[in-house]
């Protein structure tokens, strides 16, 4: 039989340079050799190519306009979507579209529609209950969401929390969990780029935060309890709306540290030079008190017991391994507490991340997508015959 060429579209509205769960899951796409073509679509930006290939069967496509900046940007992201629809429905025409946020889920409902494409929702985060998101933008979306949805062939969530409401909110039935962890088999040896960077003792323990500079993280919690523990340190490693916040504590607190995010293939190597992870995700919204935080897998794969929030399934996780200590509550008090503790028993804890991480593996994730494909014969797929890619 003649091979026949299938095309897999992933798109989601970023200009593709920090999306690691998105390069995993089409690297393992790629490995199923389901798929001649894989393209990631997403934002043009300057100084990036509008096509550039990443592996043999993969390429990221940068469409335009790029984003605009002030009043201007939601013109350029109507702009953006115009044309992406215009690119998968009509020029590209794939076979399956993966939408990867739900303002792309349009996109795919009309793929599905003017080009019979298999839609996978693959939401990263409970869409609809962010943080900051209210009033009327909400409302508009939650209405977008359950008109939708039900189009969708098949649904992929980020923790068993959001796929559990998504469950009872919509009805599905096809749905699956793929957690963000790296692609590593067990937890790396200990590095030294953050003490040699900064110039910190070798005594001193290493408290790293890794992650969004933003509120709902309790990231200002963790500058007050810090200043009550000159005997530790505390990276912060990102960026955000408090990144002068942090950078203006750095230059009055010797043990507050700021440095600049490095490559996400370079994350869990960095990491590992930090002796505990911070991950202090606040329930200010149903999006992060659901939320299975992908800094509390990097920790992990880093080999650092973790500084954890008690949102259910990280506080969950956490206690189940022993891979850390939760903290009672959300204030600088908490935290100061919780770090006293974790400080004590370091090398307890980091005895349980082995069996956290065979747990919550990128190999078992990866099994998880191949399952999702495998139910999709090729045969079967919608617009199959009529592309003329049937049997010859």
């Amino acid at each position: 039989m003649e091979r026949v060429s299938l095309l897999n579209i992933h798109i989601y509205p970023s200009s593709m340079t920090h999306e690691s769960r998105l390069f995993r899951e089409t690297a393992v796409i790629e490995q199923m050799n389901g798929f001649s073509e894989i393209e990631i679509v997403g934002v043009r930006a300057t100084g990036l190519p509008n096509q550039e290939q990443i592996s043999p069967t993969r390429r990221i496509v940068r469409l335009g306009p790029q984003k605009w900046d002030g009043q201007a940007k939601a013109i350029s992201y109507a702009l953006w979507m115009l044309n992406a629809i215009w690119y998968c429905c009509f020029v590209r025409r794939p076979q399956f579209i993966n939408c990867h946020s739900l303002t792309t889920l349009p996109i795919g409902v009309l793929a599905k529609l003017f080009a019979g494409s298999t839609v996978i929702y693959d939401a990263h985060e409970l869409e609809t209950e962010t943080n900051g998101l209210q009033g009327f933008r909400q409302a508009l979306s939650r209405w977008l969401e359950r008109a939708l949805i039900r189009f969708c062939d098949h649904s992929i969530f980020v923790s068993k929390s959001i796929q559990e409401w998504y469950v009872n909110a919509y009805g599905l039935t096809d749905t699956s969990v793929i957690y963000n962890v790296p692609a590593v088999a067990s937890a790396i040896g200990k590095g030294t780029a953050l003490r040699d960077q900064l110039d910190i003792p070798a005594e001193t323990k290493i408290f790293l935060y890794l992650g969004a500079l933003a509120p709902g993280r309790g990231i200002l919690s963790i500058l007050e309890a810090f200043k009550r523990m000159p005997e530790f340190s505390v990276v912060f490693m990102g960026t955000g709306s408090l990144e002068n916040q942090i950078k203006d504590a750095a230059k009055s607190l010797p043990n507050v540290h700021y440095v600049s995010p490095v490559l996400p293939a370079d994350v869990v190597e960095t990491a590992s030079s930090a002796d505990f992870g911070i991950s202090m995700i606040e329930p200010t919204s149903l999006s992060y008190k659901f939320a299975m935080p992908n800094k509390l897998f990097e920790y992990l794969a880093a080999g650092l017991p973790v500084l954890a929030s008690p949102i259910p399934e990280q506080e969950a996780l956490v206690r189940e391994h022993g891979v850390g200590v939760v903290t009672a509550g959300l204030s600088a008090d908490d935290i100061y507490v919780a770090a006293q503790d974790i400080a004590t028993q370091g090398d307890i804890l980091r005895g349980g991340i082995s069996s956290a991480l065979a747990a919550y593996s990128w190999k078992n994730q990866s099994m998880d997508i191949q399952l999702i494909y495998n139910r999709f014969n090729v045969r079967s797929f919608p617009g199959y015959m009529r592309q003329g890619l049937g049997p010859k």
